[in-house]
């Protein structure tokens, strides 16, 4: 009866997302309805995917349980209140999308933080069950067998998944540490020798991340006195009205040459994008929406870097009005003897860039957030190969990939660190 309920939800669930789905490409719809039914999407396909995770992790947890139909009063007390705990654990992971978007303030509710914990939880536990899974079949098929399997599967899962939620929780609470970068690029003159360029991305500034969070990163930064500020996208999770006090510390940003900003895909889910643009300007900030300026030595105003930032790729699919990845009026009327640094958000448009210039000296993008937590490295890696995390070179063009400053909704750490980068780039000109 249970299954035939949860198999009636799923099929609901499937029923309106292909409804959406139909809606987006049938109907002629004015940009900012694709955006909304674009996010009537996102929690739908979560849900739907929630609603199989979430079965399989019960069924495997409620073999925990004590049994109901003890005489012991002590054993029904401990039955129903592990039952209450597993049904609240497992409600707040399936509802923490909800939860996110509907509680955003200046700073992250004790609700966001504990819904999407459980959610991160959730995805481990559903992981190492797997993983368990696969194992114990083939021990049986190796003709051993062990008492009380799935009682055994679930406590090693549930264990593991815990231990590591903890350390992934500790790692993300301690916040971005300093990577540094030397990038050697040919063309760059020598009296821009040293150059340092401090990039932050996927901030992820809303449900999760809040104003003492940004006005930390601040504050780092400040004490590197950079020449060159860039925030390759992905700073917010909401709307201007939303995160208008919390976005503030950025106002204390302070460099050589000014702090720059690219669109990434979060920006285009608010639906707010222009209006952030504006919001950044007023905070000193300039946006690079397609466009370049010129970094040049104030002792030798004759030599240059282009710095040029492209929209991200997502703007494309989403048909964000105005807006769209456009290389070529981002790299256009440049002096191919002077080096090009680009802002790109997505790896995938890194890429992209790569295949269609190949004068382009350094790349910098973000998005992967180095997977934030194993397992989720597997899918993020394929999805974003060959760049992950990390610096890249091909042919004559380096690629740098940042982790992240924070991450994004599940607050853990697995296998990969926030990070504030300084990138130096030398000059290997004799």
């Amino acid at each position: 009866m249970a299954d035939m309920r949860m198999y009636r939800a799923f099929g609901g669930i499937g029923a309106l997302l292909a409804t959406t789905f139909a809606g987006t490409i049938l109907l002629d719809l004015k940009p900012q309805r694709k955006i909304i039914l674009f996010r009537i999407q996102v929690f739908l396909l979560f849900f739907m995917v929630m609603c199989a995770l979430s079965r399989f992790v019960w069924i495997n947890l409620t073999v925990l349980l004590p049994s109901r139909r003890s005489n012991s009063k002590m054993l029904l007390v401990v039955h129903w209140s592990m039952y209450i705990v597993l049904a609240s654990f497992v409600g707040l992971a399936f509802f923490s999308m909800l939860i996110g978007r509907f509680f955003i303030g200046f700073e992250p509710y004790f609700i966001s933080r504990l819904a999407f914990t459980c959610l991160g939880l959730l995805i481990l536990i559903f992981f190492n069950l797997c993983v368990l899974n696969a194992l114990f079949a083939i021990l049986r098929l190796c003709s051993f067998t062990l008492p009380n399997a799935d009682k055994w599967k679930t406590v090693i899962a549930t264990t593991v998944s815990v231990l590591l939620c903890i350390q992934g929780l500790t790692t993300a609470s301690k916040g971005p540490t300093i990577v540094g970068v030397t990038v050697p690029l040919a063309k760059l003159p020598r009296s821009l020798d040293g150059t340092t360029i401090v990039q932050l991305s996927d901030i992820h500034l809303g449900p999760m991340v809040g104003s003492a969070d940004l006005d930390r990163v601040v504050n780092t930064v400040s004490v590197m006195k950079p020449d060159i500020i860039v925030i390759t996208g992905d700073l917010v999770d909401s709307t201007v009205a939303n995160l208008k006090q919390a976005i503030l510390p950025l106002k204390k940003l302070k460099s050589k040459y000014g702090s720059f900003f690219v669109t990434g895909n979060h920006e285009y889910h608010t639906g707010d994008a222009d209006a952030w643009l504006q919001e950044l300007k007023q905070l000193g900030i300039q946006p690079l929406h397609n466009s370049y300026v010129l970094i040049s030595n104030k002792d030798n105003p004759e030599d240059k870097i282009y710095l040029a930032g492209v929209d991200d790729i997502q703007a494309d699919t989403m048909n964000y009005e105005n807006h769209g990845m456009k290389l070529s009026q981002a790299l256009e009327g440049r002096q191919s003897k002077f080096p090009t640094v680009l802002l790109a958000h997505q790896p995938r448009a890194a890429q992209q860039a790569l295949d269609q210039y190949q004068d382009i000296d350094l790349i910098l993008s973000g998005h992967t957030h180095g997977g934030q937590f194993f397992p989720m490295h597997i899918p993020v890696y394929f999805y974003n190969r060959p760049f992950f995390a990390g610096l890249y070179k091909q042919k004559e063009t380096f690629v740098y990939v940042s982790s992240g400053t924070y991450f994004y909704s599940v607050p853990l750490r697995i296998g990969s660190t926030s990070e504030i980068t300084i990138l130096t780039l030398t000059s290997t000109k004799k």
